[in-house]
């Protein structure tokens, strides 16, 4: 039987990414509309969404660790499976109890969690040359489900005059597609057995690090690796200075800029879908020029942008704002996803995609209820000047990474 051809594979992975996050930034686009729901205070609604960000952050590592040990196949379908059913029923039951509700966040993040580690380290593994520009379709995937999961929200309440009595309709729209992928995935996998196979990577170059890639690694060694841990560190102070505006952008556009819901919610998913090019470009920029110095002008690009979104407030400038932010925070994602390949090797790298995503989930859900103890003083502008500062210390931080991954992998291997 012949194998899937790589393309193809990435056309499914990014397809299915896109389809998985969906319903991820659902609950930033209802937050205004769930909050009165349900009846919630501005704190209580940050502890929801950091709950759901410590439990994805916590279920990131465990899915590494299943990838590398179990076949790798079997966690991309697997987790589509789920989040299509708990979709549907968080849309057709998830208005009845706020306890209800919170439970079927925790399993989309868990669902979340097994797919990354194991469909990334597929792609790493048949993406040998332009791995960076491989992982920006696949990233490209992702951010565009972040910003089509909040237009339907947008679309729906500029259908209902900006009311949506059954809120769960937008949850329940994504639940079908998302079955139908995992059904696909199912079949597709089923007729190639490399798929997630760890023995298609040829081996690295460097005759000692040859002999040592087919050795375990554990998870201490990992973080051992000085370029590895720096790296996390960057992509982590990222993650901290994005949450702690991102989840309340939607109450500042209604609250501070004064707009409408409708308007707001549709500012919001540009964020994600106007800076789709920098996911690609970062990918591209990052093969031909290296990761450090595209790392380095995306986290620069970033800081203006959210520099700028402070004082900037007509919706035409803002979307031009919001690309020149979410094309520097979109561009960061290919270049650390190829960076871990070259860092790690095969065998153990569903554990270190794993631990990637620890560190920078588990920073960012940490930040939406300090966020909320913040807005309580009633100033949005300190969240922003707070993670304007971490950003433009994600600028500087990158000059501190060597660009020698594979002395680095040798000397944490041997």
């Amino acid at each position: 039987m012949r194998p899937v051809s790589k393309n193809k594979i990435l056309a499914l992975y990014a397809s299915s990414h896109y389809l998985l996050h969906c319903p991820a930034d659902i609950l930033i686009a209802l937050s205004i509309l769930i909050t009165q729901h349900f009846d919630l205070d501005i704190v209580q609604y940050g502890l929801i969404v950091t709950i759901a960000g410590f439990t994805s952050g916590i279920c990131s590592p465990l899915g590494g660790v299943l990838a590398d040990r179990f076949s790798r196949k079997i966690f991309p379908p697997l987790s589509m499976l789920i989040m299509g059913g708990i979709t549907l029923i968080m849309g057709l039951f998830g208005g009845v109890s706020i306890y209800l509700f919170v439970s079927c966040l925790l399993i989309m993040a868990f669902a979340s969690a097994i797919f990354h580690p194991a469909g990334m380290t597929t792609i790493s593994d048949r993406f040998q040359k332009g791995r960076s520009k491989a992982f920006s379709v696949f990233g490209i995937g992702g951010q565009a489900g972040y910003g089509t999961g909040p237009l339907t929200v947008a679309a729906f309440l500029w259908i209902g005059g900006g009311i949506i009595k059954n809120w769960q309709v937008t949850y329940l729209l994504w639940s079908f597609p998302i079955l139908i992928m995992s059904i696909i995935m199912i079949i597709i996998h089923s007729k190639d057995p490399t798929i997630g196979d760890n023995s298609i990577e040829p081996p690295i170059k460097i005759q000692k690090i040859n002999n040592a890639t087919n050795k375990s690694i554990s998870t201490a060694k990992i973080l051992l690796i000085p370029t590895f841990l720096l790296l996390m560190l960057v992509i982590s102070v990222q993650s901290f200075a994005r949450r702690l505006y991102e989840p309340y952008l939607v109450f500042f556009l209604t609250d501070i800029r004064q707009f409408n819901k409708t308007t707001a919610v549709l500012l919001y998913s540009m964020l994600s879908l106007i800076g789709l090019p920098g996911t690609l470009l970062g990918g591209i920029a990052g093969d031909k020029y290296g990761e450090k110095s595209i790392l380095i002008i995306a986290s620069a690009l970033a800081t203006i942008g959210l520099t700028l979104l402070v004082f900037v407030q007509k919706p035409v400038f803002l979307l031009l704002v919001f690309f020149l932010l979410a094309l520097g925070q979109n561009a960061t994602m290919p270049i650390t996803d190829s960076w871990t390949a070259k860092l790690v090797p095969l065998k153990v790298r569903g554990k270190a995609y794993g631990i990637s995503f620890l560190f920078p989930v588990m920073f960012g859900s940490i930040a939406p209820t300090v966020a909320a103890l913040i807005i309580l003083t009633g100033n949005y502008n300190i969240l922003f000047f707070i993670a304007i500062g971490l950003l433009m210390l994600t600028t500087l931080m990158p000059f501190l990474i060597r660009e020698t991954p594979e002395l680095v992998v040798e000397s944490a291997v041997l």
